[in-house]
């Protein structure tokens, strides 16, 4: 059975939420545990048998995402190639104009998955579940706590897993059952329910009249979760395959430092050797390994030795970052490639993005510094708790930022290319 991948990954209009981090990378390649967030979906996607290719669907500009192709083809061994659409047309819309590229190879199955969610991925226990009903499309389901109200909720009937009942953000709670926005589908039958949803919504524009030139456009723009499955509900062509592994959306930045977390948390048990050496104890002092050819980047401010930083926790260090002997590290954190800690900082649940610099005794905690910033001597850049129950606003620095030694940067969003001199709280910083 030849399946296909295609990754929804939308365009430059959207993602406003995830600013400052989008100013600089599209949504879908800011890092999440030391990796381009697409870049989960696509290992989850390798491990499918059979996979043809992987489809990059959206509307950003491809030279955006070249690099990235070139290099994630290579590294995972699997063809990856980016079909971009003239407009936006919906989480299907894009599927339907672009049919010939999505069913070249003739693929049995398609896998398409939302690029903005945080997930295990398990797409292979999916396609067995798939293959057992035999029906058009199965929608991965997790059941959450809390209020659900934006998200799709789901009914299904416990016996069959049929789904019987879906609403898109409903205005009030209708199940702890969500769309996880994971898809299996038949391709044969997909595309069945895909036409009749888009002559359906045609025959609905012209009824309003706005069937004319104008409007004209409207036309092919079709949503997976409102024109198919809102649709096809009860009418035994949608199953629910149900998991209980981790996940989430990636709305924003806050959502992307829950995500890290999760991600480092299933490291742990998946791919151990990818965190920064620790003992199965909740604190254990380690030694972080220079390059043997002993190239420092130009960092030679920091005093780094073979006597090891301490790393509490899920850690990531890239193999190129710079970690000083005295630094704290963790838990839930993240340092990307060429990045600088000086001695005595202190590191909590943040993502150091590329080529930052976090100074000598600084404390970093609930934060995003982005790349190429600078936090300075005893600066401190603080959030609220992220947890469930708190919830809560995080200190977000854009790419380039400067900031001061010795002032305080608490629950704030500072855009790219700013110095901050002076301590802030609760502000947005133009």
């Amino acid at each position: 059975m030849r399946a296909r991948g295609i990754i929804l990954v939308g365009g430059g209009s959207k993602g406003t939420r995830f600013r400052p981090l989008s100013f600089d990378l599209p949504k879908p390649l800011v890092p999440l545990a030391g990796k381009p967030m697409i870049t989960h979906h696509l290992e989850g996607l390798a491990r499918v048998p059979n996979l043809l290719d992987v489809l990059l669907l959206g509307f950003y500009d491809e030279s955006l995402f070249a690099e990235f192709i070139e290099s994630a083809s290579a590294r995972l061994q699997m063809t990856v190639r980016y079909v971009r659409e003239g407009a936006a047309l919906g989480t299907a819309g894009g599927l339907l104009r672009y049919r010939e590229a999505v069913e070249a190879g003739s693929p049995d199955v398609l896998f398409i998955l939302h690029c903005d969610i945080a997930s295990s991925f398990p797409l292979c226990d999916m396609l067995a579940f798939h293959q057992r009903r035999g029906r058009s499309l199965t929608v991965l389901g997790k059941r959450i706590t809390g209020d659900t109200r934006a998200y799709g909720c789901i009914v299904k009937d416990e016996r069959t897993d049929e789904l019987l009942h879906y609403a898109e953000k409903p205005e009030t709670a209708v199940s702890a059952l969500i769309n996880c926005g994971v898809y299996v589908a038949s391709t044969r039958g997909f595309y069945a329910l895909l036409e009749a949803a888009d002559q359906e919504r045609a025959r609905g524009l012209a009824a309003q009249r706005l069937w004319v030139a104008s409007a004209e456009g409207e036309r092919g723009r079709v949503q997976i979760e409102q024109d198919i499955i809102m649709t096809y509900e009860g009418r035994q062509q949608i199953y629910v395959y149900e998991c209980d592994d981790f996940w989430c959306q990636v709305k924003s930045p806050e959502a992307a430092l829950r995500a890290s977390a999760m991600y480092l948390q299933h490291y742990a048990s998946t791919q151990p050797e990818l965190l920064a050496p620790h003992s199965h104890g909740m604190e254990a002092r380690a030694v972080r390994n220079m390059r043997a050819d002993g190239l420092n980047y130009g960092r030679d401010s920091v005093n780094v030795s073979h006597a090891a930083p301490t790393f509490v926790g899920n850690v990531y260090v890239h193999p190129t970052a710079r970690v000083a002997a005295t630094a704290k590290l963790g838990p839930n954190v993240s340092v990307a490639a060429g990045c600088v800690v000086g001695d005595g900082a202190r590191l909590v649940n943040c993502m150091a993005l590329e080529d930052s610099r976090i100074g000598e005794h600084a404390l970093v905690r609930n934060a995003v510094v982005g790349w190429g910033s600078t936090v300075g001597e005893w600066a401190r850049v603080e959030g609220d708790d992220l947890t469930a129950e708190a919830g809560g606003r995080i200190s977000i620095l854009g790419a380039n930022v400067e900031c001061a030694g010795e002032i305080v940067v608490r629950n704030c969003t500072v855009l790219p290319h700013k110095a901050l001199t002076v301590s802030a709280l609760n502000q947005i910083i133009l």
